[in-house]
């Protein structure tokens, strides 16, 4: 705006934009002096650029599908200068990844999200923010979904008992399969799991084995590997309980079997004695229930002998593994049979 009382001087002044109204001031060495008012003819404010973009940012870089990754945006004004003002938003492939219509920014700029979707080999994609005429954009890059988590249902059992393995990658991926290994033949394991969606389950039957083991599960799918341990006790007798040590013809007694550990199902144990002439057991075999650490079975004198007499009895479980072998556990007393 130019104004002076004199037509031979010119004054440029600089109002604001978004002045409707004011004095005009001129400074010299003197001071300052008002020589004269300004005003919006039309009563409309003076007009305001649009913000553009000068920058779009993405972090990660590159990202495993079905992990959110976070856009910003940066402008060369302020956006609160325009009341309601956004920067439209774009993907090169939705079927990758996929960003808000439009983002709002109020300063000098704003970040979004960028949700990213199942694909079968790495895809590149741009990102692109459009404002004022003008565009910015940034590339990232989408790779198949990796394997994020594997856990054991239990770490620590008695052989026999399932074990539950769960694996969960970061987005579906039907068809993937993932390649299964087992440090130890006690926790054996299918070579493979087909995923249908993005986690998957597996079984592990463990086995007898000569001591514990500490076994290591692994599982490895789109290079990538995770793995998990378990203990495996074998079931083992740790000592027989007679209820009594001596017994006669006629008098009820019984023999309990104590366990390391309870089994993971019923087990059946063998019984034997060394005068079955003299002393039997009332069943052919010894059931210890699954959970408990101990099982029972009656014993009964069948005749009465001549003179006291030591019975021994005997109770063992063998069981034939892929990986040991037969594995036995056994365990004997004394009992006196006496007329």
């Amino acid at each position: 705006m130019e104004s002076t009382a004199d037509p031979g001087v010119q004054l440029r002044f600089l109002v604001p934009l978004d002045a409707m109204a004011g004095a005009l001031v001129v400074s010299t060495s003197g001071g300052e002096a008002t020589i004269g008012t300004f005003g919006v003819a039309d009563g409309t404010p003076g007009t305001v650029a649009t913000p553009r973009p000068t920058a779009v940012t993405i972090a990660p870089f590159t990202v495993a599908a079905g992990v959110s990754a976070t856009g910003s945006v940066t402008l060369d004004n302020p956006g609160a200068s325009i009341a309601g003002f956004t920067v439209a938003l774009s993907s090169s492939d939705t079927s990758a990844a996929t960003v808000p219509a439009s983002l709002a920014i109020s300063g000098t700029s704003g970040s979004f999200p960028i949700v990213t979707k199942t694909v079968t080999a790495p895809r590149t994609v741009t990102i692109t923010a459009t404002s004022g005429g003008a565009t910015q954009s940034h590339t990232f890059t989408v790779t198949p979904p990796i394997l994020t988590t594997f856990v054991l249902s239990s770490i620590d059992v008695v052989a026999g008992a399932t074990v539950t393995g769960m694996l969960t990658f970061t987005a579906p991926t039907p068809g993937t399969n993932a390649t299964i290994t087992s440090s130890d033949a006690a926790a054996p394991v299918p070579s493979s799991v087909a995923f249908t969606g993005s986690s998957a389950t597996f079984s592990i039957v463990t086995t007898e084995a000569p001591a514990p083991r500490t076994v290591t599960i692994s599982a490895t799918a789109n290079g990538v590997t995770k793995s998990a341990t378990v203990t495996v006790t074998p079931l083992r007798i740790v000592s027989l309980s007679p209820s009594r040590d001596t017994i006669r013809l006629g008098q009820l007694a019984s023999i309990t079997a104590n366990l390391n550990r309870g089994p993971a199902t019923s087990e059946q144990f063998t019984v034997a004695t060394s005068q079955p002439s003299v002393l039997q057991f009332a069943k052919p075999f010894l059931i210890a229930p699954s959970g408990q650490a101990s099982g029972a079975i009656d014993l009964r004198v069948v005749a009465a002998p001549a003179a006291p007499t030591s019975v021994t009895l005997t109770i063992s479980r063998s069981v034939v593994t892929a990986g040991f072998g037969t594995i036995t556990t056994t365990a004997t007393r004394n009992v006196l049979v006496v007329p």
